[in-house]
């Protein structure tokens, strides 16, 4: 090999490392960064505030179709308590099936269940006439895919203590629909009125670094092959 050969290889070299490092940090730090699945925005849509009071066997359901892959690991709700408690609120990810009779329903086998989080009575806020900012459940991670129809189930142990905020006649988004509240998860869901606030937190699929890998080699054997 001559020295004008080893002279270039070692130029790109270099250049293949700084790529590396001021490329990927981007991207990895994008991958971090966390991004909405899906979302119903209360705070944004139009429409009259309205909200549904929990009591001890409701379950409400709101259903999203994420818009793009990743990975759920929080969600944000716009909810509220009356009273004190020390009763918390339990929050399920869960899949959908297509009821002939009733429509999109949450799969509420054990297998349904993909992400699970509690709400303590202490993090939920006490609101009077409405709910001001969006309040963190953690979740456990879940890979949510794009073009998949899933339903956040919220529960609440209590009778008329716990709200979730929805705007009714407002505007929705990303494919969201209040599945409704029902005593029975055994029975037909009933369609609900508005839709519940909520916004589903995640990061995306990593980025395929490899990719700058392969795209920074190629750049060095073009410079190699034009001085050869």
């Amino acid at each position: 090999m001559t020295a004008r050969r080893r002279n270039t290889l070692s130029r790109c070299a270099a250049a293949l490392v700084a790529s590396l490092v001021i490329g990927t940090g981007p991207i990895v730090n994008r991958a971090s960064a966390e991004i909405l699945l899906a979302e119903y925005d209360v705070f944004s849509a139009t429409g009259s505030w309205s909200s549904i009071m929990f009591d001890v066997n409701y379950i409400v359901a709101e259903t999203f179709v994420p818009t793009i892959t990743g990975t759920a690991f929080a969600i944000d709700v716009a909810v509220s308590k009356d009273v004190t408690t020390t009763i918390p609120m339990s929050w399920t990810i869960r899949s959908t099936y297509m009821s002939e009779w009733n429509g999109i329903q949450p799969d509420f086998s054990p297998a349904g269940a993909l992400a699970t989080g509690s709400l303590a009575a202490a993090d939920c806020p006490d609101v009077a006439g409405g709910c001001k900012d969006w309040t963190r459940v953690v979740m456990t991670p879940a890979e949510l895919q794009t073009e998949q129809t899933y339903a956040l189930v919220a529960t609440a142990n209590t009778d008329e203590i716990y709200r979730w905020w929805t705007r009714t006649s407002g505007t929705g988004g990303n494919g969201t629909h209040l599945v409704g509240w029902y005593s029975d998860p055994q029975g037909a869901l009933g369609s609900g009125t508005g839709d519940a606030g909520f916004r589903i937190i995640a990061v995306p699929e990593p980025s395929c670094v490899p990719l700058l890998l392969l795209g920074a080699l190629a750049g060095c054997a073009g410079v190699v092959r034009r001085r050869a």
